[in-house]
């Protein structure tokens, strides 16, 4: 690959480890079988953090331990949503029981 290829892959992978890092920081755990009923969500947030010029930002926000998303992300809406439906599937297992 070219450095320039390189460079590229390696910035998507640390955009990547940082959404990765805010959706374990606000508790997202969309199951396989929930993605497909929030694939738009997810997509926003791959999308916004692709796009994101606040990457360190972000990675010092979660670090510090600030609650939920920086208010500039453009992702929040979809970082919300997806929240609410980690959140939502305990409680819809234990109604299942």
């Amino acid at each position: 690959m070219s450095g320039a290829l390189n460079r590229m892959m390696s910035d998507f992978r640390r955009r990547q480890r940082v959404r990765h890092a805010m959706f374990d920081h606000l508790g997202i755990d969309i199951t396989d079988e929930q993605a497909p009923a929030h694939f738009d969500e997810l997509r926003d947030t791959l999308v916004a953090c692709n796009r994101c010029n606040c990457t360190d930002t972000c990675a010092r926000w979660i670090a510090q331990g600030h609650p939920g998303t920086p208010h500039f992300c453009r992702a929040r809406t979809a970082f919300q949503k997806l929240e609410l439906a980690s959140a939502a599937r305990p409680r819809l297992r234990e109604a299942a029981e």
